[in-house]
């Protein structure tokens, strides 16, 4: 298992809910250093802590572990996964580029 890329993962899903490591550490019964530990992949969490972490964040294990897609278990995404197969390429294209439009407009929001 690449440790290193699923403590990115975790990593990047706490921040997208808003947690500080702190607040993920209560929720899955460790410390803020241990949850800092396993984001560097400096960690490797036993079966059972990863399951807490992951109960934590609302996603699968299978996304931490595999990087399966968030339309696995998002109902949003799973619906826009949706929608976008019934668009033609060109249409796609047009969305593709609104979507990295508003991730770059967040990306100078934030700094």
């Amino acid at each position: 298992m690449d440790w290193k890329l699923i403590g990115k993962r975790i990593r990047s899903k706490r921040l997208q809910c808003k947690l500080t490591q702190e607040q993920l550490a209560d929720f899955a019964e460790t410390s803020n250093i241990y949850i800092c530990r396993i984001e560097n992949g400096d960690a490797k969490p036993t079966l059972t802590k990863l399951k807490k972490i992951c109960e934590a964040l609302g996603c699968p294990m299978s996304y931490m572990v595999e990087g399966k897609g968030i339309a696995g278990y998002d109902k949003n995404a799973a619906y826009i996964s949706s929608f976008l197969d019934t668009c033609s390429p060109y249409m796609v294209g047009v969305i593709r580029q609104i979507i990295e439009s508003i991730i770059q407009e967040r990306k100078i929001e934030q700094n």
